[in-house]
Formats: C-alpha cells, sequence, structure tokens
C-alpha cells in the first residue's frame, strides 16, 4: 500500500496480468471462489495449491509465459 509510484505501478501491472490469466485460463466463477476462500485461508499460496494445484512460483511462471505470450517481449 505504501510503495513509491515507479513500484505502485509494476505491482499494479503485475496483478492485472495476473487477473487476466486467471480469468482466461480458469474463468470468472474460479476467481469468485478464490476471492471467497481468501476470507478464511491464511495465503494467496494455500488457496493457488487448494484450487489450481500449483505454487506461488509456479503461478508466477505461468502469468509470465501468458504475459509474454499475449503481449510479446516488449
Amino acid at each position: 500500500m505504501n510503495l513509491p509510484g515507479s513500484q505502485a505501478k509494476q505491482a499494479y501491472a503485475k496483478s492485472l496480468a495476473a487477473v487476466e490469466y486467471l480469468r482466461e485460463t480458469y474463468g470468472m466463477v474460479e476467481i469468485r471462489q478464490m476471492l471467497k476462500l481468501m476470507a478464511t485461508k491464511p495465503t494467496f499460496s494455500s488457496i493457488l495449491q487448494q484450487e489450481l494445484q500449483l505454487t506461488y512460483p509456479g503461478f508466477e511462471a505461468e502469468v509470465t509465459g501468458y504475459v509474454l505470450k499475449r503481449y510479446g517481449n516488449s
């Protein structure tokens, strides 16, 4: 929440890419389910493991691959 401007922009872009990936890969139903679980699960990593069978590093790799495929290397 208290990131400097440039870091905040980068964090926002990464978050947006992650949500786009989730929506296109798993759909809005899964996103809604994950949001509901956020109220009861201690970490996003545990939600990823439970819902998508992904580790956090695996999720980051999937999102990076999605961004490169969709938007290229630039």
